[in-house]
């Protein structure tokens, strides 16, 4: 797999914080943690306690997290590190995808998924208060905040399961299309391009079960919300004798993240992206020897610095796409964070 190599590299740190709720639950689990690098292998699913892994596996060093001690409250004592990302103007974001719809026409490629960064300077950064509003304000996402001193502090509210896993019962979902929740989820009607994308996304997971020999269980597409949006989704469900990080690397980064087909959409994005995805469209989530794990997509997120956020944007461009439609696509997807930011 060929992707940008743009990550930084960290080293092993002690005295990392994350603290994380899974959707529907009450329980925020916070830990002091020792963190570690190592490539993504099964033996490292079943010996850690949770996974904090990159865009691109292949190239990066995984963060695996071994829990010290529980934490009973978060303190705003945090030392942050610099802006170190592009983020892309409007005007060039347009033209970007101006060009980007052109080639879509001639290419044998039917979805891209463009992502980009956009910056929030700010002098009054609260972290703990963020992440108490985020708890509050998205009670069905999957909500994090991990912070490993003077190199990296992120946080996010995902909306999209990678991989769940009880023994040898496994789920995922296909997840696509953003509408704002102004309207009622009964009255949502779907745009034949936002249906098309699903398909993508349902067909590459029809395919990697298959040619795995996996049986499974799929519903029937419908509407769902997350937070401020409605997306159209379909659920997964499957027993596997596979091991996990086989799976995973045959899901991640599935066409969702990366476009269809994803070898010929990871060409192109290597192109057309500037800016470092870092941990953005990466997953996250609890693992362990009991093989009970809830792995989450790395969406609607933030990277936390000295002088303010970046906060990570993507949208899926067909043949059909509008550049100024996608742009406003995003513009709502960042107001997760945004709302936190300026309650």
């Amino acid at each position: 797999m060929t992707m940008n190599t743009k990550h930084k590299s960290y080293q092993c740190a002690n005295g990392a914080i994350l603290s994380y709720r899974l959707p529907s639950e009450q329980m925020v689990n916070t830990f002091e943690c020792a963190i570690e690098e190592q490539a993504f292998s099964e033996n490292s699913l079943l010996s850690f306690d949770f996974v904090f892994a990159p865009y691109n596996i292949e190239s990066t060093p995984v963060l695996w997290l071994k829990y010290i001690k529980p934490i009973e409250n978060l303190v705003d004592a945090f030392e942050l590190s610099m802006m170190d990302n592009y983020c892309i103007s409007k005007e060039e974001y347009l033209e970007q995808g101006k060009i980007i719809i052109e080639k879509l026409q001639f290419e044998e490629i039917n979805k891209l998924v463009y992502s980009r960064v956009s910056s929030v300077y700010s002098t009054d950064i609260q972290i703990t208060k963020f992440f108490d509003d985020l708890l509050n304000k998205y009670p069905d996402a999957f909500c994090y905040f991990l912070y490993i001193p003077g190199k990296m502090c992120w946080m996010g509210a995902s909306p999209e399961i990678l991989l769940t896993r009880d023994a040898d019962e496994y789920a995922t979902v296909a997840l696509a299309g953003t509408k704002s929740t102004e309207n009622n989820i009964d009255s949502v009607e779907w745009s034949q391009k936002e249906l098309d994308e699903h398909s993508y996304i349902e067909r590459y997971l029809d395919s990697v079960l298959s040619i795995n020999l996996v049986s499974f269980d799929k519903s029937e597409k419908y509407t769902s919300s997350a937070g401020a949006m409605f997306h159209i989704k379909s659920d997964y469900r499957f027993s596997s004798k596979l091991d996990s990080d086989t799976l995973i690397r045959e899901l991640h980064p599935g066409p969702a993240l990366t476009g269809f087909p994803k070898m010929e959409a990871i060409h192109y994005l290597n192109d057309f992206e500037n800016h470092d995805r870092k941990y953005y469209t990466g997953f996250l989530g609890p693992i362990g020897p009991l093989k009970k794990w809830s792995l989450y997509v790395n969406l609607r997120c933030m990277e936390i610095c000295k002088e303010g956020y970046l906060i990570y944007l993507g949208g899926g461009y067909t043949k059909s796409s509008s550049a100024e439609a996608e742009w406003n696509e995003t513009e709502l997807k960042a107001t997760t964070m945004k709302a936190i930011i300026n309650a």
